[in-house]
């Protein structure tokens, strides 16, 4: 036999763990000499014991967390004495130790669960392999007679016991790779964790889930060709992945690689009625459903991920996002100032919530926050969008060409092309007289991305040049042939814009129909749709879009379209003096704007035609 276990027994009045008990799992001790050991079966352990649903395992992002507010370094290594310390500390219920020595020509593993207050050992393992590449099999049978022993059904058991080398890998040293690799990661380390992944790849090009973390590193770096490719083959592998791992790659594959937010819902509510005690769900749902415009359903999902992973960081980032949203800055405020006292930080998070309140030491606070390579890129951006804002078009694209080499010289990795959308869009709405020739800057440089090209296409169906912007569409869309976003965006929101152009506001709104789903969610597209409300007549509507759109903006170029899209819609519907606040308004954001903007003139003959209160 490859492995041989054995179950030891314990005292009968020595508690179990119950469903909703909390463990900490410490590092493995390793006698053997051998060093592939140690990070391989931690990682091939916690695998075997994190696809129970009965058992809840404190992560490695709370553990580095928790060691931190201890006054240790947050790298040092979790002995079963320090675990223990740990797992008192944080009032959790065990510990689960494991170890490998050497026995004779073969390998002992052993695997201990521990009660935190009384440090009485709850249930034991052991198991012996007869080589090296049998460690693996014996790890993983031994992790599934200890959560035998710790009271997880048989039922529960059979239905969620993937074979170890299936659910990762055969090669030890792949598997440490993967583990260094997730540490970078969590660490948010994304350019230390790449190479990392590659390597466990390299070793094991059949490693599933190491092309789905590479996958989520990328998508965090925002590669998202590579997210995509490394999201699909590890879709193609998912055969080889435990049931909690086969729910993480399906749930990613519908995000990026079909950019279909709806089936991700439905794979993490999956996972979230296997799995009820994992945060990742709830903090994965809360994105999601702000995505699809469900606030209140985010509300429910970023608050459940904070009671349940309160040493975090993903869940303040996502609670406070809630919050902003939903306009309700002063608890966004509170959110990431408790996440600042555990040593997170959100920068951008205060810089929005000062703009929004007008709270400029909130801004410079949210800056310096921010990491010394950063902070550059982020102030010249900063000003950038602050000068939109302001309808100083002149000022704002000199601001995007400093920005633009400041985010060169800081990332090597951002292409030629960087920045060179923005403000394009919203020059083509204001109606600047340069907006044609800003356009055309975008067009004339080489190899412009399918997303960059449908944008272009956007503007100039907003300056209602008909035959460039369908020629600019049909390039994006033969380039980005397959792009989820292509038929869902971007065809319908440069249809609907060419049919207001010409008058034709019923058109319009039936082009908009592919982009309902995610219409309340994105400014540009809030835009279209109250463009064409308000010229189909349809003011109450119009005016849902514009305050929807405020809202979810609270600042910025938008938001200021926001405002005089409520002006408009409220002198539709006759109310006077609304229209009347909501223009004074306008002006006042857009006081110091460029004399030569179209959509100012437009403006002040509009608020002329109100007339006196």
């Amino acid at each position: 036999a490859a492995a041989v276990v054995a179950l030891v027994a314990v005292p009968r009045n020595t508690p179990a763990l119950g469903a909703r008990d909390v463990e900490v799992l410490s590092d493995i001790t390793n006698t053997t000499g051998d060093g592939d050991f140690e990070a391989a079966l931690k990682q091939a352990l916690a695998v075997k014991l994190e696809e129970s649903p009965f058992l809840s395992i404190y992560g490695d992002g709370r553990v580095r967390e928790g060691l931190r507010l201890m006054g240790r370094d947050s790298e040092e290594r979790l002995t079963a004495s320090l675990a223990r310390d740990l797992c008192q500390r944080q009032g959790l219920k065990a510990t689960i130790n494991g170890s490998i020595a050497p026995l004779g020509s073969r390998y002992a593993v052993s695997l201990v669960a521990v009660a935190c207050e009384s440090g009485d050992p709850i249930a034991r393992t052991q198991a012996e392999a007869s080589s090296k590449e049998e460690v693996l099999r014996s790890i993983g049978e031994a992790a599934v007679s200890l959560r035998q022993r710790l009271g997880e059904s048989l039922a529960s058991i059979r239905a969620h016991d993937a074979p170890i080398e299936q659910a990762t890998t055969t090669s030890l040293e792949a598997l440490r790779a993967l583990s260094l690799g997730q540490a970078a990661r969590d660490r948010r380390d994304n350019r230390a964790a790449v190479p990392l992944l590659k390597r466990a790849i390299e070793i094991d090009p059949n490693f599933a889930m190491a092309h789905a973390r590479l996958g989520a590193v990328y998508f965090n770096q925002r590669r998202m060709n590579e997210a995509r490719a490394s999201f699909a083959r590890a879709y193609e592998l998912r055969g080889r992945v435990s049931e909690i791992e086969r729910f993480y790659i399906d749930a990613w594959r519908a995000q990026v690689v079909l950019s279909d937010d709806l089936k991700a819902v439905e794979a993490y509510q999956a996972w979230q009625q296997s799995y009820p005690s994992d945060y990742t769900t709830y903090n994965n749902l809360a994105v999601l459903f702000l995505n699809l415009s469900r606030d209140d359903e985010a509300l429910v999902q970023a608050q459940e991920a904070m009671r349940l992973n309160p040493d975090g960081a993903f869940p303040y980032g996502n609670l406070s996002e809630v919050f902003i949203r939903l306009q309700r800055y002063d608890e966004a405020r509170q959110v990431v100032e408790a996440g600042l006292a555990r040593g997170f930080k959100y920068p951008m998070d205060l810089i929005r919530i000062g703009r929004a309140q007008g709270d400029r030491s909130l801004v410079e606070k949210g800056m310096s926050l921010m990491p010394d390579r950063e902070r550059p890129v982020e102030l010249a951006y900063l000003r950038f969008e602050e000068l939109l804002a302001a309808g100083r078009f002149r000022e704002a694209f000199v601001a995007r060409e400093e920005a633009v080499a400041a985010q060169r010289a800081a990332d090597s990795e951002t292409g030629a092309n960087a920045g060179a959308m923005g403000g394009v869009i919203e020059a083509a709405i204001a109606g600047t007289p340069d907006a044609r020739a800003r356009i055309a800057e975008v067009l004339n440089r080489p190899a412009m991305p399918a997303g960059q090209l449908a944008g272009a296409s956007m503007a100039l169906a907003i300056l209602g040049d008909v035959p460039e912007s369908k020629r600019r569409l049909d390039a994006a869309l033969a380039a980005g042939a397959g792009a989820p976003e292509a038929e869902r965006v971007w065809r319908p929101r440069t249809e609907s814009l060419l049919a207001s152009a010409a008058g034709d506001y019923p058109k319009a709104l039936a082009a908009q129909r592919p982009m309902q789903s995610v219409k309340r969610s994105r400014p540009p597209l809030l835009y279209i749709s109250g463009t064409a409300n308000l010229g189909a007549g349809r003011g109450a509507d119009a005016l849902a879009d514009w305050q929807r759109l405020k809202q979810i903006t609270g600042f910025g170029f938008w938001h200021a379209m926001g405002t005089l899209g409520v002006a408009r819609s409220t002198a539709m519907l006759g109310d006077a003096a609304a229209a009347r606040r909501a223009y004074q308004d306008f002006f006042a954001a857009w006081k110091d704007a460029d004399a030569d903007l179209a959509l100012m003139t437009q403006a002040k003959a509009e608020y002329a035609k109100l007339g006196s209160p």
